[in-house]
C-alpha cells in the first residue's frame, strides 16, 4: 500500500492498526467513497464519516456500521466538534452494546455469509428483475 505521500505500508500493519482501533475516521477528499471503509469493516472497526457516502449493496444507511457526523455539520467549526464529539463519546460510554449491533449489522457485508448472500440476490433482483413468461415466448 502506498499512502498520496508516497510513504509505503504494509498490509498486515495496516490491518493489525484497524483490529486495534476504536473506530476509523473517513474524512471528506476527492472522493466519496474510498476503499479505506471497506478495508476498516473488514477488520471490525466501525467507521466515522465526515461527508456523505452511500452504503454499499442498496443497503438503506450505515445504521450500526457508522456514524454519520455530515448530518448535523453546521457552519460554525466550534458547534461541528461539539457534535462530533457528543457523537462519539455516546457510542464509546456503550462500546460493548455499541459493537454488538456493529456486528449485527456488518453481516450483509461480509463475503459467504447468508446474510450477504439475501442482500446480493435483493440487489440482482432489483438490477435484474425476473422477465415475465409472455415476453420469453
Amino acid at each position: 500500500m502506498h499512502s498520496h505521500l508516497g510513504l509505503d505500508f504494509q498490509q498486515r500493519d495496516v490491518a493489525y492498526f484497524l483490529r486495534d482501533a476504536r473506530f476509523a475516521i473517513n474524512p471528506r477528499g476527492d472522493t466519496p467513497e474510498r476503499r479505506s471503509i471497506y478495508e476498516a469493516l473488514h477488520q471490525g472497526t466501525p467507521v466515522i464519516f465526515t461527508s456523505p457516502v452511500a452504503p454499499p449493496l442498496r443497503l438503506p444507511d450505515w445504521s450500526g456500521l457508522a456514524i454519520e457526523t455530515w448530518t448535523e455539520l453546521q457552519a460554525d467549526e466550534s458547534a461541528q466538534k461539539a457534535v462530533l464529539t457528543f457523537q462519539v463519546r455516546e457510542a464509546l460510554g456503550n462500546f460493548e452494546s455499541w459493537m454488538q449491533g456493529f456486528e449485527e449489522a456488518r453481516e450483509p457485508l461480509i463475503w459467504g455469509t447468508s446474510a450477504f448472500r439475501k442482500q446480493l440476490s435483493r440487489v440482482l433482483m432489483d438490477v435484474f428483475p425476473p422477465q415475465k413468461e409472455e415476453f420469453l415466448s
